[in-house]
This record gives C-alpha cells, sequence and structure tokens, in this order.
C-alpha cells in the first residue's frame, strides 16, 4: 500500500478535526505554545464578520442556535476582542454550576419550617444564587484583566498600569472576602413577644433561636435554640423574643462597588458571557433571569451588557423587553434562509467551505485536495458536506473523524461516498439514541409530544425518506436531474403547530 499521509499529517488533520468537536469552553490554544488561536481559526458565520461585530456592540444579546453551532466559540472570539479594548473587559459564567452551587438541602427547610418568620426557600435560594454569582463574577473578572495584562494595549503600558491593577485586583479580593464575612443581618420585618410568667426570683435566663446560614461549596443551614432576653423580678416575667437570623446580600452594592473600581481603570462597560443558559429546567431559568439578568442588567446604568447562549425555544425572557436587545440565530435554516431555500443552500455550503478552509488550511499546512478525493472540482465534496450537517461545526467534526478512521489511516482519501456513510454512523450513535433517553434535556419548552410520540415521528420521516429516495415525486422531481434529495421536507402550514 502506497503511502500517502505521513504520521504528521495524519496526526494535523486529526487535531483540526478534533478542534471542530470541542464544547463549552474548551479554548482553541496551540498545543506547542499554549497561545490563543482562536483568532487565526474563527470563521464568521456571515460576510463581514457580521456576528462578530454585532456581538461587540454594548447590547444585551441572545445568541441562538442549537447544540454545535459554535456560540462558545463566538464568545472565545468575542472576550479575545475585547482584549484589545481599554474601555471593556468580560466574564464568562457557566449558569447552570452556578445555580447548582447555589442549592442547598432540601431535608434542612424542615428544620426551618417549626421557626415562625424565617425566610422561605426561595428566599434564601436568592441570597445563595446572588452570593455565588458575585464570586464567581469578580474571579472571572480578574482572570480577564490578567489576559489583559498580557495584551497589546498593557504590555506598552505596564509601568504606568501594573501598580494601578495590583490595587484594582486586591480590591476585588477584599470585595470577596467581604462577601465571605459572617455577618448576620436581622431579615425580620417584626419582632414577635412570646410572654410568660413563673413563680420564683431567678437570674437572667432565656433561649434563642437562631439559624445559620454555611455558605460554600455545599451551603448548609443549621437551626438551634438557646438564650435570648428576659426580666427577673419577684414574679419573674419573661419576655422571649424569636428572631431569625440570616446573612443579608446585597447584590446591588456589590455591583455598585464593582462599577467603581473597574471605572477607575477607564473601563465603561462589562460584558457578561452567561453559557449553558438553555440547559436550566424552565423553572431554575426563570429564577435566574427574575434574580439576576433582569435586574442587574437594569440596575447598572448600561455598566453591564449580557451575552447569552441559548437554545431555540428554550428561552424564557421574564422582564427583558425585547425590544431592546439583540437575538443572533445560528442555526442554517434561520441565518441564510430569509424565505428563500436556494439562498439558505448555497449559503450554508459558503460557510461549510469556508470553515473548513481556514481550519484544515491552519492545523495541516496542505491543499485540501490532499485528503479529499476530486474530480474537477471540490464542490461535490462541499455539497455533501452541508447536506450531512446542516453546516454544524460539531457535526462537521465528528463526521470528518469517522472519515479519518475508515479512510485517511488506511491510506485513502475521503469521498462523497464516505461521508454519507460517516453521517449513517453518526445517526446510529448520536442521533437515534437521543430518542431512547427516559426524558429530553433540550426540548422545547411548550412541547405537547412525549418521547414515543417523537420517536413515532423520526420513524416515520426515515420511512418518508427512503420513499422519496426511490421514486420521483411530482410535480417539484420533474425539474430535478439527481436523486431527490431528502434531508429537507415541509409540512402544510396547518400543521405548523
Amino acid at each position: 500500500m502506497t503511502q500517502k499521509y505521513t504520521d504528521k499529517q495524519l496526526k494535523n488533520f486529526h487535531d483540526a478535526v478534533e478542534s471542530l468537536k470541542l464544547y463549552r469552553r474548551a479554548e482553541l490554544t496551540n498545543p506547542k505554545s499554549n497561545k490563543f488561536i482562536i483568532k487565526d481559526l474563527y470563521v464568521d458565520p456571515l460576510p463581514k464578520t457580521f456576528v462578530l461585530n454585532s456581538m461587540l456592540r454594548p447590547n444585551t444579546t441572545f445568541l441562538i442556535g442549537r447544540k454545535g453551532t459554535g456560540k462558545s466559540t463566538i464568545f472565545q472570539r468575542v472576550q479575545y476582542q475585547l482584549l484589545n479594548d481599554k474601555t471593556k473587559t468580560s466574564s464568562y459564567i457557566d449558569i447552570k454550576t452556578i445555580f447548582e452551587s447555589s442549592q442547598f438541602d432540601d431535608s434542612l427547610l424542615s428544620r426551618l419550617a417549626s421557626l415562625h418568620h424565617a425566610f422561605n426557600k426561595e428566599q434564601i435560594e436568592k441570597v445563595l444564587l446572588y452570593k455565588t454569582f458575585i464570586k464567581e463574577l469578580i474571579t472571572e473578572i480578574k482572570t480577564q484583566l490578567k489576559r489583559e495584562v498580557d495584551a497589546h494595549f498593557f504590555s506598552k503600558m505596564m509601568t504606568l498600569f501594573s501598580n494601578s491593577l495590583e490595587e484594582l485586583f486586591e480590591d476585588l479580593d477584599n470585595l470577596v472576602s467581604e462577601a465571605d464575612d459572617d455577618n448576620f443581618l436581622s431579615v425580620l420585618g417584626i419582632k414577635i413577644p412570646s410572654i410568660s410568667t413563673t413563680e420564683q426570683i431567678s437570674d437572667q435566663v432565656g433561649t434563642n433561636a437562631k439559624v445559620e446560614a454555611k455558605f460554600s461549596a455545599i451551603p448548609s443551614v443549621t437551626a438551634g435554640v438557646g438564650g435570648v432576653a428576659s426580666s427577673s423580678s419577684s414574679q419573674n416575667q419573661k419576655i422571649n423574643y424569636s428572631d431569625v437570623l440570616i446573612r443579608h446580600f446585597n447584590i446591588k452594592e456589590y455591583i455598585s462597588a464593582l462599577k467603581n473600581l473597574l471605572s477607575k481603570q477607564g473601563i465603561r462597560h462589562l460584558y457578561i458571557f452567561v453559557d449553558d443558559f438553555s440547559e436550566l429546567p424552565e423553572e431554575a431559568m426563570a429564577v435566574v433571569v427574575d434574580t439576576l439578568l433582569t435586574p442587574l442588567n437594569n440596575w447598572s446604568d448600561e455598566f453591564i451588557k449580557f451575552k447569552i447562549a441559548a437554545y431555540p425555544n428554550r428561552i424564557y425572557y421574564g422582564q427583558i423587553d425585547k425590544t431592546k436587545i439583540d437575538e443572533l440565530y445560528l442555526d442554517s435554516y434561520k441565518i441564510y434562509a430569509n424565505g428563500n431555500p436556494a439562498h439558505e443552500y448555497r449559503k450554508g455550503i459558503d460557510f461549510t467551505r469556508r470553515l473548513l478552509t481556514t481550519r484544515l488550511s491552519y492545523f495541516t499546512k496542505v491543499k485540501l485536495e490532499h485528503f479529499f478525493n476530486m474530480d474537477s472540482s471540490l464542490d461535490p465534496i462541499w455539497k455533501t458536506l452541508y447536506e450531512t450537517t446542516m453546516a454544524n461545526p460539531r457535526i462537521l467534526g465528528y463526521l470528518l473523524s469517522f472519515a479519518y478512521e475508515t479512510q485517511l489511516i488506511h491510506q485513502e482519501k475521503i469521498t462523497t461516498e464516505s461521508i454519507i456513510e460517516a453521517s449513517k454512523r453518526y445517526f446510529v450513535e448520536k442521533i437515534e439514541p437521543y430518542f431512547q433517553m427516559n426524558k429530553f434535556l433540550h426540548e422545547s419548552f411548550h412541547e405537547k409530544s412525549s418521547i414515543y410520540g417523537l420517536k413515532d415521528l423520526l420513524e416515520r420521516l426515515l420511512k418518508k425518506a427512503i420513499d422519496t429516495k426511490k421514486k420521483k415525486l411530482e410535480p417539484l422531481s420533474e425539474e430535478l436531474t439527481n436523486t431527490p434529495q431528502t434531508s429537507h421536507f415541509h409540512t402544510v402550514l396547518e400543521l405548523d403547530s
């Protein structure tokens, strides 16, 4: 067998396609120098870097797309660009992790139930969410500012900024420490006296009722009874004041303090990148939006701007004014179609070509024809890749990874047939098992069908696709010279709901 590919070429190709499969905050870096390469690899879904420029505007923005459409990559690119803007800084927040770490054991609520006038579950969760959020926010701001020290703006002016940055980091640390202080304030609006009488004279005796909230990686609440206040006389009249204490955390004051600290460095806008937003349950998402996103967006006086990654049809807006935010869509049927499927097809193929050309050229340093079988051009390859991935970068990475296993390591070029076989494998290994789960983790909030109904729908679509492949359907098929495509279909308008 003639060797077409060296070990280095194979490794570089594999590194390129694996980089397309990354998810969440997996950062694109050079494995040798550990330097960020996002600027070299980023390909905007639209010409003139429209998506990047839109995300850079000081507006709260929802970036909407299915899994694998490149939301986290766009976040990385925007944050990298912000390193060169001395008036802006950013912070990345994994909101699902923030929410989960702010929860506490529900069994502890039973200890609070016997104490009247205590915070309820929702109020305690709100305090814990505030605290966890502000600590993570400040930690991430410090990380980004340290990166800015390495960026060219700060590198040229280190002698001027080193002292002020050290002071800023110290002030930020103090802000976090203040949030951790064990200061407890009464949260009762009134005190309810309990009066009892005894026949004996005694020294001061009484009981204390308290609840202590412990904020840590595993938050907890403890309750106990001990001495409070009493008066002693010939007829001892004891007035017991039951007061439930919990830490009072005023997030508005912390945001104001944070704004003042950053303003001293000339920073006018803080971009908060919120990831995993749509992976929250609907109830949790409502808590996050109503408790954090909406108030902070309004309180900050244009200082905070959120950039939120979300899935289609899994967004709770709450009191967020949709007329005052931007929404950017990444799925090809939204970003390219504009009511014209032909435009979607052409633009989707173009994005697939630009994305793969940039990625493979950076890693492999050889022409694409070296890896792909071609007769007169690569056009059939781009067309097949788009039809099997719908321009989804992560799916594209999986398909080419499968093709790497079946073709390249065997010293054979990737063909359109091998891409189609890879798409079948992707369906069997990644898509079909999704319908065998006990529940859908990312289904629409308003999905009316059960998992069994959706599985039946999937099977019917597959059967229809097979039938379409086997025969020409009037009248559309008369205009088609090749085998009818089955990756696109439509339903009658009456059934859209």
